[in-house]
């Protein structure tokens, strides 16, 4: 079993669990391949022909419903791993496209952020206030640090002048994704938005984004990848599909400068 306790620091910091994007600049265009969604009260990336996967936190059940591109789709099940915040959807109807999954991310790296969150509205000498309503938005940022199952970078105008669109978490982005761009303008799936530190309801400059790389855990739920597509494998690695979870709530996580930053991640 994985623990998401982060042990050799310094500071236990409260964080708000991660629901929209706000950005410090200009938003990224809607890249051609979108796969992003809403699920309840968060977000929802496709990653195969009938998968989404989504933050655990952010719940459902069978028959709940993931927009994506102006259509309905159905649960067929919600299964929740048992340590990190982190579930599947498997739906009836087959998708009309998904995201590739990658673990080559690590420390320094710009990513691509996306999610169907709160964006700001009043800015301030030290962030922004957020919205009250909720739309598809597109930023980028680089990663600060990975510790344990956890990958963090800062909101900081500091580094602006490297991003045309630096990005943070708002409620509405849980379960959005944190992307790796190649070269052609694809976009692979490194990990979901889990949660910001700070206050709910404004971004201040300084803050951090907290998501969760997900190709080690992915392969825990039993799903196989086979020519970009996501199967079930015979016997199941994980428990029955959820019949409930918590809603969308603040959590503590553990971190501080202390922590041992830990270098590119790669599957063997």
């Amino acid at each position: 079993m994985r623990s998401i306790a982060l042990t050799g620091i310094a500071v236990l910091a409260a964080t708000s669990a991660a629901q929209g994007v706000i950005i410090h600049g200009d938003q990224l265009d809607r890249p051609e391949q979108s796969f992003i969604g809403v699920f309840r009260g968060g977000s929802a990336v496709a990653i195969g022909e009938n998968y989404f996967i989504t933050a655990a936190h952010v719940g459902g059940v069978s028959r709940s419903i993931v927009e994506l591109g102006g259509e309905r789709y159905i649960a067929k099940s919600v299964t929740r791993h048992p340590d990190l915040d982190i579930a599947v959807i498997e739906v009836e109807e087959s998708l009309p496209g998904w995201h590739n999954i990658t673990d080559d991310i690590g420390r320094g790296d710009r990513v691509v952020v996306g999610g169907n969150g709160k964006v700001q509205s009043k800015k301030g000498r030290k962030g922004y206030k957020w919205s009250k309503g909720r739309e598809e938005v597109w930023g980028e940022n680089i990663v600060n640090f990975l510790h344990g199952d956890y990958g963090f970078f800062d909101f900081d105008r500091r580094i602006s002048r490297r991003l045309d669109g630096e990005a943070i978490f708002s409620q509405g982005d849980s379960g959005g994704g944190v992307f790796v761009e190649n070269e052609d303008g694809t976009l692979e799936l490194a990990g979901i938005a889990i949660g910001v530190t700070g206050k709910s309801g404004f971004s201040r400059f300084g803050n951090l984004g907290v998501f969760l790389p997900i190709a080690d855990a992915i392969n825990d739920f039993g799903l196989d990848f086979q020519a970009s597509e996501l199967e079930k494998i015979e016997g199941p690695l994980l428990d029955d599909p959820i019949a409930e979870t918590p809603s969308p709530s603040s959590f503590v996580l553990l971190m501080g400068a202390g922590a041992a930053i830990t270098s590119r991640r790669r599957r063997a």
